[in-house]
């Protein structure tokens, strides 16, 4: 037969389970383990009255310790939270005056840049009006110009003036004349010259007996063409 089935079985476990209860009681206890068993000893001076007293006293420790804790972290949030009337935000920077622009001096205003010598002449403007010897035509350029070569082609009769190098028209290029023997006066660009032709209002005219009069002065060409009946 077992000791399970044994008639002290149950007797075994009763005292099994009070020294257990024994053991978790000491553990909870702690320290004041001597202060139980003090009461039950009728030579201790400890009693109940007093044990009783004593924890009273000090859960009223721990009460206050708390309580003045709490204060003081009250202290110090309320510390942290307070903000002196004087004080500048912090995420605020003072307010700066605007910087003072300073006056600059009125500037001249820059000149046209000159002609360039080796890029192409201008032909900046002309001029139509008779003279003595017929019909007068004066061409004003941006430099000086070079001899032209000219030539006459008839039906319909015209002289034509050609401006030797590369040149840009700036004036008028188609010019009706309103009256007298030129009626009009057409100015072309071409590659390697400036052309000018003299368009004669009589184009059945042959070929007249006295060539153009050229003049080159400075920056000016002035062309002179005679007129017809002066030829005889």
């Amino acid at each position: 037969m077992s000791v399970l089935h044994s008639s002290r079985a149950p007797w075994l476990m009763l005292i099994a389970f009070a020294f257990c209860a024994m053991t978790f009681f000491s553990l909870a206890v702690g320290r004041d383990v001597g202060l139980v068993v003090a009461l039950f000893n009728p030579e201790s001076q400890v009693t109940l009255k007093d044990e009783v007293q004593r924890l009273i006293t000090r859960w009223g420790d721990k009460s206050d310790i708390s309580e003045s804790e709490h204060n003081a972290t009250i202290d110090l949030t309320g510390q942290a939270t307070t903000v002196r009337p004087d004080a500048s935000p912090v995420f605020r920077s003072p307010v700066q005056p605007p910087p003072t622009t300073a006056t600059l001096p009125d500037l001249p205003v820059p000149s046209p840049p000159p002609a360039q010598p080796n890029g192409p002449g201008r032909l900046l403007s002309h001029s139509f009006s008779p003279v003595e010897k017929g019909f007068q035509a004066v061409f004003r350029a941006d430099r000086p110009v070079p001899k032209p070569k000219y030539f006459f082609i008839g039906e319909p009769a015209r002289w034509v003036v050609d401006i030797p190098g590369e040149w840009r028209n700036t004036a008028r290029f188609n010019n009706a004349i309103s009256n007298g023997f030129i009626r009009q006066v057409v100015l072309g660009e071409h590659d390697g010259y400036l052309r000018i032709v003299f368009h004669y209002r009589n184009g059945d005219l042959p070929h007249p007996a006295h060539s153009p009069d050229l003049v080159l002065h400075n920056k000016d060409l002035t062309v002179t063409i005679v007129r017809p009946d002066a030829d005889g």
